[in-house]
């Protein structure tokens, strides 16, 4: 991962926690300040109207403070995925010797970033989704699904088609021929039966080099 990518995910961190202290200081404002207005320290008002004030900026208050614990989850992410990409950037380094290029972090409007592009020696074209995620991947229909023990939970979102989306973009504006379109898990146990779901290659990371070998 080159420092730049990685920087601009950091700093992408650090707004988002700037952000939530921020959300979370006007919530804590908003609910103190009404829940000490009470009718008396009102001049000339009505009770039920005071009441009124108070549930309306408590009810503000909450959805602030929701946002702003949206905010802090989002930016534990964004360090974990992070950490995620640079781990697989080491294991990348490998393949840089022998040819290969890769490129990190690249934006796309309406994508976001796309985590590495990899080109290979024969010029095949590559997306790599990485993600942070733990516990053990497998299929649950047409999407990923991760395993705790004997529970199976479902992701937040479907990286399958997010995967097979980021390829189709990177493949419109480079006019490639191909992007092959590859999801890996830097923690996970991954067990794809197949190896492959909806087009998508999925693998762990011990898995990820020998896989772009053998494509």
């Amino acid at each position: 991962m080159s420092k730049a990518a990685g920087l601009n995910i950091r700093a992408l961190s650090f707004r988002r926690r700037r952000d939530a202290a921020f959300h979370g200081f006007i919530a804590i404002a908003l609910i103190g300040c009404s829940v000490l207005l009470t009718p008396d320290k009102v001049k000339d008002a009505q009770p039920w109207g005071v009441h009124f004030l108070r549930i309306v900026g408590i009810a503000f208050g909450l959805g602030i403070g929701a946002a702003g614990w949206k905010l802090w989850i989002s930016a534990d992410r964004a360090d974990q995925g992070a950490a995620g990409e640079e781990v697989i950037a080491q294991d990348l380094k490998v393949l840089e010797q022998k040819g290969w290029k890769f490129r990190y972090g690249m934006m796309i409007r309406g994508i976001g970033d796309l985590d590495i592009i990899a080109t290979s020696p024969a010029g095949r074209l590559f997306v790599i989704d990485v993600k942070s995620h733990g516990g053990t991947v497998t299929a649950g229909g047409e999407k990923l699904v991760r395993r705790y023990g004997d529970r199976t939970y479902q992701f937040e979102k479907d990286f399958i088609a997010a995967c097979n989306n980021q390829a189709d973009r990177l493949k419109a504006l480079w006019k490639a021929e191909r992007v092959i379109p590859v999801l890996c898990f830097s923690k996970a146990t991954v067990n794809v039966p197949a190896g492959s779901l909806a087009g998508v290659y999925v693998v762990s990371r011990q898995r990820l080099i020998p896989l772009l070998e053998t494509l």
